[in-house]
C-alpha cells in the first residue's frame, strides 16, 4: 500500500483462515505482527486507504472521475494510494480487527506454532505444500502422481525442487478430535466460538446449503449427497518449485490423454491448486 513501509510495522506472517475438514481456504485471514503498536499503525493505515478507495473510486455514470496523478488529500497522494491498494475491492468493506489478550486457543496456537496444528503436526509434513482437489471425474492418488510425472519429465522439469525425480504427495485426512462436535481439542473449541458470532444471515445460508447437499435415494431415505472429494497435499523442497507448480496446473486437465473421456463423452478432471501457506 501507498505510504507503508516495513518501518512501521513489521508484518510476520500472513496465515489463511482454512476449513480444517477439508483445508479449503476460507474468507479471512490471521496477520501476525511484531508489536501490538505495529499492528495498530497497520489498521489505521489500511482503513484509511480503504475509505479513501472507497470515495475517490467513480463506480456510476453519475459519479466524479478518478482522481488524477498528485492529488493531494492530506498529505497523500490519492491516485497513487488507490492504484496500490488491493486488500479489497473499492465497494467492499475492509474489516481489520484486532484480536487481543486473552486470546482464542485458536489464536494463541496460531501464534505460537505459525499456523495450524492440523497442517503442521503431520509427520509427513514437507517445507512448502500446495493443496489438490480435483473438479469432475475423480482419479486416484497414483495416477495424479503418474500424470505429474510424466509432465515433468516431458519439460525437462524436476517439480519437487530437489534430487527425487517424482512429487511427495499424500491424501489428507482431517483429525477426528478438530472437527467432530464435542472435540475438547483447543482449534475446535475456538471453531465453535467462532461460529457462534456468525450472523443469523449466514447460520441461514449455511443451512440452506446443507439441505441442499441432500438428497433421497431410490429408498426414499434421507442420505448425504455423495462423500467430499479427496484432498490431496503435494510437498515440495523450494518455494519457487510449489510456485512454480501452482502457476503450471491450476485449472488444467488433469490428464495427458484425453481420448479416454472423450470415449465417455465426458471431460477430464480439472486441477485446483493453492499454496497452502
Amino acid at each position: 500500500m501507498e505510504g507503508w513501509t516495513l518501518e512501521q510495522g513489521d508484518i510476520l506472517q500472513v496465515i489463511p483462515g482454512r476449513n480444517l475438514a477439508t483445508l479449503e481456504q476460507e474468507n479471512f485471514y490471521y496477520l501476525l505482527f511484531s508489536s501490538p503498536l505495529s499492528a495498530f499503525v497497520y489498521q489505521g493505515h489500511a482503513t484509511r486507504i480503504s475509505r479513501l478507495a472507497a470515495e475517490q473510486t467513480p463506480n456510476a455514470l453519475h459519479t466524479a472521475l478518478a482522481p488524477k496523478p498528485g492529488f493531494m488529500l492530506n498529505g497523500m497522494d490519492v491516485h497513487a494510494a488507490i492504484q496500490s491498494y488491493t486488500l479489497t475491492a473499492p465497494t467492499q468493506k475492509l474489516n481489520l480487527r484486532q484480536l487481543k489478550p486473552p486470546l482464542s486457543p485458536l489464536v494463541s496456537s496460531l501464534v505460537r506454532n505459525g499456523g495450524y496444528r492440523a497442517i503442521l503436526d503431520r509427520p509427513d509434513k514437507m517445507p512448502f505444500e500446495v493443496r489438490l482437489t480435483l473438479d469432475g471425474p475423480q482419479i486416484p492418488m497414483s495416477r495424479v502422481r503418474s500424470v505429474v510425472y510424466a509432465s515433468g519429465r516431458e519439460r525437462a522439469l524436476e517439480w519437487s525442487g530437489g534430487d527425487e525425480v517424482n512429487i511427495k504427495i499424500t491424501e489428507y485426512k482431517p483429525n477426528p478430535s478438530l472437527v467432530a462436535s464435542s472435540g475438547e481439542d483447543p482449534e475446535q473449541i475456538s471453531i465453535n466460538r467462532v461460529r457462534t458470532e456468525l450472523t443469523q444471515l449466514q447460520w441461514d445460508m449455511a443451512k440452506a446449503e446443507i439441505s441442499l447437499s441432500k438428497r433421497y435415494d431410490d429408498d426414499n431415505e434421507l442420505t448425504l449427497k455423495k462423500t467430499p472429494n479427496p484432498v490431496y497435499i503435494i510437498g515440495f523442497y523450494t518455494e519457487h518449485a510449489a510456485q512454480s507448480f501452482v502457476r503450471y496446473w491450476h485449472r488444467r486437465p488433469m490428464d495427458r490423454e484425453n481420448r479416454e473421456w472423450d470415449a465417455k463423452n465426458e471431460l477430464p478432471p480439472v486441477a485446483n491448486v493453492e499454496l497452502l501457506w
